[in-house]
């Protein structure tokens, strides 16, 4: 066993298959999505319940999220228990949640994994805006001219939704798409 010393955040992780942490709350979403860059098996964390929530959150809900997308796009996910913020000293302010990831592949094929982290982010950035104003704002993502991009656009699907109703399998065919619109 090795013992590294360092910030999760800035340091290079050694190869491993698990990880039980319990997660600094402030820094649990960055870490997360290091964590899904990283190859493992299986991941037991205990973050705070809120968060907890949002990593299992359905579409068409207040906690669905470019997080969500992205665990249950990589990883399947459930919460395992919730421990209250009276079985800690000094006690919290928030109740924690214990979640277990297990990695594992899309059921969905995906053209590109980048093209696929833009579309979401792009999509979640203006969650309150339709599929096609979001990516239209955020053009610079996909394209070198702005006028170009719009043209492209135009066939894509979903274009009229709003990114909470998507599914990780929507996002996958729109992102499929948004990779044949860039050439």
């Amino acid at each position: 066993m090795e013992i590294v010393r360092g910030d999760a955040l800035k340091i290079s992780w050694p190869k491993f298959d698990a990880m039980v942490s319990n997660l600094p709350y402030q820094i649990a979403s960055p870490v997360l999505f290091k964590l899904l860059d990283h190859r493992f098996d299986r991941a037991v964390l205990m973050v705070q319940r809120e968060f907890a929530e949002r990593l299992v959150a359905p579409p068409r809900t207040k906690d669905y999220s470019r997080l969500t997308v992205n665990v249950a796009h990589r990883a399947e996910c459930e919460i395992l228990e919730t421990v209250p913020r009276s079985a800690f000293f000094p006690q919290p302010r928030v109740d924690s949640a214990i979640v277990r990831l297990a990695r594992r592949e899309p059921a969905y094929k995906i053209v590109d994994e980048l093209v696929f982290r833009e579309t979401v982010d792009a999509c979640f950035l203006h969650r309150r805006k339709t599929i096609r104003n979001a990516l239209d704002l955020e053009w610079l993502r996909f394209a070198k001219d702005h006028g170009r991009w719009r043209d492209s656009i135009g066939r894509l699907p979903f274009l009229d939704e709003r990114a909470e109703v998507l599914s990780p399998q929507d996002f996958a065919a729109l992102s499929n798409e948004i990779g044949v619109a860039k050439g």
